[in-house]
């Protein structure tokens, strides 16, 4: 209130935190599918 951010319910905090984590777990299943397919050409 009063900073121009609207109050929260807990399921939306939960909500956004979940997210958060989606976003960041999904780049490092890319960086690793990246990573994978280097090691693999090298090997290969």
């Amino acid at each position: 209130p009063g900073k121009g951010i609207p109050s929260r319910t807990p399921e939306e905090k939960e909500l956004a935190e979940l997210k958060k984590e989606l976003a960041d777990v999904r780049m490092e299943r890319d960086i690793l599918k990246k990573a994978m397919g280097i090691f693999t050409k090298k090997n290969g």
